[in-house]
């Protein structure tokens, strides 16, 4: 990859919906970077992720501190009350000895997208994600993952103006982490609209917006305020921020106002960075939101921790020439997922009740919590009570411990249990058991068996000798117990 790209890649990174501001060096190693806080005992970072509770601010592990530290939401001035867990932040910095704890100089959020939804929302088939489009991106919303704000999952429809945080997949496919519905409604030719790209086939005053969804947008700039772009001059390979108007919801071009310039200067010593992974090729070669990573020398947490595209991680190192060196890459999010009630608590673990068994989820620094019951905030185990609905997302670390990566309270619903099958019993026609983490749930003739592409297994049976080697046995499978859940699984279906 040459400079030029890899420096694209990485301003794409940092349009995550953040303004690059700041720069240059920051560990102990180098000069303090514009902005950069260097105190005893901490150390210079840049960290961009999640922000996934409050007290402070917790990102990527770290609680930062925001007392002294200078707030911009969407390029204004703020606080900290007008930020949300499931927003993609920047954050600049010291992180103390102990790596968890650190203060905050900058915090900055300024969304991917912000726009008119341009088509209906559809829903996929067991109705957990919904896509539409916005800007010409692709967008993904799930039911478990996203946080919302102004609106809920199934709530949005064709016209509805939203902001938007989140992550590119491999698909170029923007995943929403936080989407917010703003209470201006959409007029065509008035409501502002913001788009981060790379400025392409520049013609006088007319070019082309690159986002890093691969989607694009063409830009009349002939009236736009240019007084943030260097020496007033557009140019091809700039990456701006556009502000302008559509004529319609599903429109292409904008008609700018407003052309800002995001810069990016030099190398960092110490950076921490949340995302997706897109092609992946090997250890040394992929990517993460588009920003270069060599791993090849990493630590991976957990040891088991297997690297492809669309697995979410942080990653921890030095940029170098516009490629992350990693020192460290940690799973972020994981393919177990289980939706239950709470049987019991302690100051960092919560045990969830299903099947014949129970599961105890250990939490940390970057669990993400989220209440939708008593809209919290911040929420933390202590406001979690027996009898409880949480939604939990995690992986299984080196030890077989349970590590939660995302946590949400919400009302009573199915009962869901996902992860890799230990084991089965076939006893014909659909009747036995499945065994998942230890959980095991019987299976009858009324239970649903379906595929990865939501095919009914015909005969129902066929599902106990389906799966890699004849057998779902070590296969994602999720199972759902409905609600007013008995121990029997209404439906059993593979994964990807």
């Amino acid at each position: 990859m040459n400079n030029a790209h890899t420096k694209l890649s990485l301003l794409a990174t940092l349009i995550t919906g953040l303004v690059a501001c700041g720069g240059g060096g920051g560990g102990s190693t180098s000069s303090t970077a514009p902005g950069l806080v260097t105190g005893i005992g901490g150390t210079g970072i840049t960290s961009i992720g999640t922000i996934t509770g409050f007290g402070s601010i917790f990102v990527n592990g770290v609680e930062f501190e925001t007392n002294n530290a200078s707030i911009e939401i969407d390029d204004s001035a703020g606080s900290q009350s007008g930020l949300s867990v499931g927003m993609v932040v920047k954050i600049e910095g010291t992180v103390n000895d102990d790596g968890v704890t650190g203060d905050a100089s900058i915090v900055l959020y300024d969304a991917n997208l912000e726009g008119p939804i341009a088509d209906t929302p559809i829903a996929n088939a067991d109705n957990n994600a919904i896509s539409f489009t916005v800007l010409g991106v692709s967008v993904v919303v799930n039911a478990a993952d996203t946080v919302f704000e102004n609106t809920s999952f199934g709530a949005l429809v064709q016209g509805d103006m939203v902001d938007i945080s989140g992550f590119y997949d491999a698909n170029g496919q923007l995943v929403a982490t936080f989407i917010e519905k703003k209470s201006t409604t959409f007029t065509a030719g008035s409501t502002e609209v913001e788009a981060k790209g790379t400025i392409t086939g520049l013609s006088g005053t007319s070019f082309t917006l690159s986002l890093a969804s691969g989607a694009s947008l063409s830009v009349d700039a002939s009236g736009a305020n240019l007084t943030d772009i260097p020496g007033g001059s557009l140019a091809n390979g700039q990456f701006v921020e556009v502000k302008g108007t559509l004529a319609s919801a599903s429109a292409t071009t904008v008609t700018a106002s407003e052309i800002q310039f995001e810069d990016f200067n030099g190398d960092e010593d110490n950076i921490s960075l949340e995302g997706l992974v897109t092609g992946f090729v090997s250890l040394s070669d992929f990517s993460v939101n588009g920003t270069p990573v060599d791993a090849s020398n990493a630590t991976l947490e957990p040891t088991t921790l297997s690297l492809a595209d669309g697995v979410e991680v942080e990653v921890e190192g030095a940029l170098v020439n516009g490629t992350l060196v990693a020192t460290r890459v940690e799973s972020r999010g994981g393919n177990i997922e289980v939706h239950a009630t709470v049987s019991g608590t302690t100051t960092n673990q919560v045990t969830l009740t299903l099947g014949d068994g129970s599961l105890a989820f250990s939490l940390d620094n970057q669990t993400r919590m989220e209440d939708s019951i008593a809209d919290l905030s911040p929420f933390t185990v202590s406001n979690i009570s027996n009898g409880d609905f949480l939604e939990i997302e995690a992986y299984q670390d080196a030890s077989g411990n349970l590590i939660a990566s995302r946590i949400k309270r919400d009302k009573p619903d199915d009962v869901i249990l996902q992860g890799n099958v230990d084991s089965i019993t076939d006893a014909g026609g659909g009747a036995g058991s499945v065994t998942i983490l230890g959980i095991t749930f019987s299976t009858t003739t009324a239970t649903e068996f379906a595929d990865v592409n939501e095919t009914p297994f015909s005969p129902k049976d066929a599902f106990f000798s389906a799966g890699v080697g004849g057998s779902p046995v070590d296969d994602l499978v999720k199972i759902q117990d409905d609600l007013s859940a008995d121990g029997v699984a209404d439906s059993v279906e593979f994964e990807d």
